[in-house]
């Protein structure tokens, strides 16, 4: 069972175990709101590639949208694959095989600079995350996200990476501006 099987219960946040895994991924730059056109150009990408996903798809999020401009804040979109499907990807994308490590992402990149320099296979370390199932308007996530924060605090932990949001419903698949996701936030102990 991967941490993707497993979900808190809506509207508690809760701590979970998140296993490590591999995904196949798209950086891009813009508003956090308008994802499922480029989720569409990752999925055709990886259909294109005869690439199959092992996990409903992800974000990981590197800026905090209150204080970056929406069209300057960056984000990874992914789908997990499976360490053969990862390896599949890598060959016939044409990366390098020397991978780049992104201390700043908590991920490492195992993708190349060529001509789709956007599309990249992540390697996602396990982790401890604090979680919440959210579900509803987009617009409203903030208190949601402010709600785990406050338990992390409270916990006396501290973030340990970007956060990262489980898609249990891929968005543009629900009607205009709603979601379904569970929110994981990274954490590791609070240093003394």
């Amino acid at each position: 069972m991967t941490e993707h099987d497993r979900h808190p219960q809506p509207g508690e946040v809760t701590l979970m175990q998140v296993e490590g895994f591999r995904a196949v991924s798209l950086r891009r730059a813009g508003p956090y709101w308008k994802l499922s056109g480029p989720l569409t150009e990752l999925r055709e990408f990886m259909e294109e590639l005869g690439l199959d996903a092992s996990g409903p798809p992800i974000g990981i999020f590197y800026d905090d949208p209150e204080t970056t401009p929406p069209e300057e804040t960056q984000y990874h979109l992914a789908y997990p694959v499976q360490d053969e499907t990862a390896e599949r990807a890598r060959a016939v994308m044409g990366t390098a095989s020397d991978a780049a490590s992104d201390a700043a992402s908590g991920t490492r990149s195992l993708g190349g600079s060529d001509a789709r320099s956007d599309f990249e296979v992540l390697e996602l370390p396990p982790t401890e995350a604090a979680a919440l199932e959210f579900q509803g308007a987009g617009s409203d996530s903030g208190p949601a996200y402010g709600k785990v924060q406050q338990w992390v605090a409270a916990r006396g932990r501290q973030p340990s990476g970007p956060p990262r949001e489980v898609y249990l419903a891929e968005p543009g698949t629900l009607p205009r501006g709603q979601v379904h996701l569970i929110i994981q936030q990274p954490v590791a102990p609070r240093e003394r």
